[in-house]
């Protein structure tokens, strides 16, 4: 059974991309299929996988939001990449940006991803979202598909600023929208090649 992760935090430069890129190759080697979902406007996860600009890929997260809002069948085979280190890639690049604005009048929008990734997740063992630094229905939508979260914290005390928002709306998107978000398991985070005196993680149970 597919299991769904999200990496999140609000705050920038805390090595999501990192723990996303390295958690999804890492379990790649182990011989697992992974799906890695950019949903970052920054397109960080795509650039660190190889794919560079718009020209090395068809189709983003951009056209998945707008097919999913149209209720619009989408070419998985043309939106999927594979990369060297064997994992799946849905990219993402800026345009995602503008997109993401415009979901506040869209129906049932916390779950858009949630639908997408429901369509494709069987097909794999993880599906890794790298989610963008920002509260907000981009991460309100990663929570709701996902099965469990990882919050990378560098270890320092204004790091944890702000923690108490994200905890929050973690606390209410499984309250409201996602029963069964819960902890990920620690043999998981264990596996992370990082430098563990400067990045710590938060494991939630909630």
């Amino acid at each position: 059974m597919c299991e769904v992760i999200a990496v999140a935090n609000q705050k920038g430069g805390v090595a999501k991309t990192t723990t996303s890129v390295s958690l999804a190759a890492i379990m790649a080697k182990d011989d697992k299929k992974i799906l890695l979902i950019d949903f970052d406007p920054q397109g960080h996860t795509t650039k660190s996988l190889g794919f560079q600009d718009k020209s090395s890929y068809d189709l983003s997260m951009t056209d998945v939001l707008n097919s999913v809002i149209q209720d619009n069948p989408i070419d998985i085979s043309r939106l999927i990449v594979h990369s060297q280190e064997k994992v799946d890639l849905v990219p993402s690049n800026i345009s995602l940006a503008g997109i993401s604005n415009g979901l506040e009048s869209v129906m049932c929008r916390e779950t858009i991803l949630k639908r997408f990734v429901d369509t494709v997740k069987d097909q794999y063992d993880y599906v890794i979202i790298d989610t963008n630094p920002t509260l907000g229905t981009m991460q309100i939508n990663a929570l709701t598909a996902s099965d469990s979260v990882i919050i990378p914290v560098q270890a320092e005390p204004f790091a944890v600023d702000g923690m108490g928002d994200l905890l929050k709306s973690i606390q209410l998107t499984k309250r409201n929208l996602n029963s069964n978000l819960k902890a990920s398991t620690s043999s998981t985070v264990s596996r992370l090649c990082l430098p563990m005196n400067v990045f710590s993680f938060v494991i939630l149970s909630i």
